[in-house]
């Protein structure tokens, strides 16, 4: 029995994150996406383990507190500066329509 399209694209991954198997149900074409993200995060764990080694300083879950508070400040940083791409691409596209216009009609 063939699927409906829509699930066909859907794939089960299994991640391992700080020691804990993590079943995900995701976009076929996004798995290597999904796992390299599931390695940052595990990256990011250990080395604020590495960073911080007095547990009983951090709350619960702090570790996963602080990669979270990281993922999101990279994520918020990259749309910044993507905003500020495009922004700068519009501001020389008017001043070459501005210059244009200049050289056209200043004589």
């Amino acid at each position: 029995m063939l699927k409906p399209e829509s699930e066909n694209n859907i794939q089960r991954i299994n991640l391992v994150i700080d020691s804990n198997h993590l079943t995900m149900l995701i976009p076929r074409d996004e798995e290597p996406l999904f796992r390299r993200a599931g390695s940052f995060i595990s990256g990011r764990l250990e080395g604020y383990r590495h960073k911080y080694p007095n547990e009983s300083t951090i709350p619960a879950n702090g570790y996963l507190m602080m990669t979270a508070v990281d993922a999101a400040y990279h994520y918020h940083r990259l749309k910044a500066e993507k905003n500020q791409e495009a922004l700068h691409r519009k501001v020389e596209e008017l001043n070459e329509s501005i210059e244009d216009f200049l050289l056209r009609y200043h004589r």
